[in-house]
């Protein structure tokens, strides 16, 4: 039987292996960046869902096991933490440099619209691992999330429900947070980078310029 890989590995080993054309430098630095520190998010962070407990009666205690009783469980979360925020760091400094070079008239809108939704979604990662804490800082942080929501017109008050889990700010929210956190997120992302990598391999094959 054929070798068979997940999609993001095998995308990770054929661009790794293709030589860049004359004239991208030092330009894949940060995206290759971003994608070690994406698979130091999901190891990190399927260590710490071992532990953790997405309810509010069970949430203060797991944390507090973690940090406390847990072998090194202190440094896997800071792990997860830190790189969080180089992740953060490194989508400005790369929208910074796309924008100031102007590579995004030559990338294509298609391949900008999509490292916008890629940087989404790590701001979006970064947000909800805040709201796990499920203190009163997270509370208000994800009321005011749901009163963002809440004001778009047409679709916004019923998604705002359906992210509540009702019109209160409860545990259901704490747990669907996790679950976009946790599953939605991280699955869309590594699908998203799956899909930058083979268009960079195509743009390469075809001797394109960043």
């Amino acid at each position: 039987m054929p070798e068979t890989r997940p999609g993001l590995v095998q995308a990770i080993r054929s661009a790794l292996r293709s030589p860049l054309p004359p004239g991208y430098g030092a330009a894949p630095t940060f995206g290759w960046l971003l994608v070690v520190l994406f698979c130091v998010q999901v190891f990190t962070g399927v260590l710490l869902a071992v532990y953790y407990q997405p309810s509010p009666s069970g949430v203060h205690a797991s944390v507090r096991h973690l940090m406390r009783d847990v072998s090194w469980g202190w440094l896997m979360r800071g792990i997860h933490h830190w790189a969080s925020q180089a992740m953060i760091v490194l989508c400005v400094l790369q929208f910074l440099r796309v924008a100031v070079s102007g590579t995004y008239r030559r990338a294509g809108a298609g391949h900008w619209v999509l490292g916008l939704t890629m940087a989404g979604l790590v701001f979006a990662l970064a947000f909800g691992g805040g709201l796990l804490l499920w203190d009163q800082r997270a509370y208000w942080q994800l009321t005011r999330a749901f009163a963002i929501v809440d004001s778009l017109p047409v679709v916004g008050p019923g998604l705002a429900t359906i992210l509540r889990g009702g019109s209160e700010v409860t545990g259901t929210a704490l747990s669907r947070s996790y679950a976009a956190h946790a599953l939605l997120f991280p699955w869309a992302l590594a699908l998203l980078l799956a899909l930058n990598l083979w268009f960079l391999r195509r743009r390469n094959v075809s001797g394109g310029h960043p």
